[in-house]
């Protein structure tokens, strides 16, 4: 979080466009971070990871974006499907959840060989 403090007072970095993503322990400090600093980031894509259930109504109000694979056993999927069913209770307007079939521990190789996620996320700011 202080790195990302330093660089937007270092660099023109458009602070309504700021996002986090992460895959397994990442995805788990990407809902973290969220909870702690929901000030900060414009929107969220969780792949894989085990959830804090802490900050319920801020994540609410974040555009997230939750993958993960049915066959992961490492990181089963069902706290993601539990804390996507807890969003979904709050009326949370701006959450995606993929249940990918068959996927064990590993980020869907669909994600990173194409522009699914960044044009998602690229259409998120804050403040909309």
């Amino acid at each position: 979080m202080q790195l990302i403090d330093s660089l937007k007072k270092t660099y023109p970095i458009d602070s309504r466009r700021i996002y986090v993503i992460g895959f397994s322990m990442g995805a788990s400090a990407t809902i973290n971070s969220l909870g702690l600093r929901p000030d900060l980031f414009a929107a969220a894509v969780s792949i894989s990871g085990i959830p804090d259930f802490k900050h319920l109504n801020t994540l609410a109000k974040t555009p997230i974006w939750f993958i993960h694979g049915n066959a992961d056993t490492e990181n089963p999927i069902s706290s993601d499907s539990v804390l996507y069913k807890n969003l979904q209770l709050l009326h949370a307007p701006k959450i995606k959840y993929w249940e990918i079939d068959n996927l064990s521990h590993e980020v869907y190789p669909e994600l990173y060989i194409g522009n699914t996620i960044p044009e998602w996320l690229f259409k998120q700011k804050k403040g909309d």
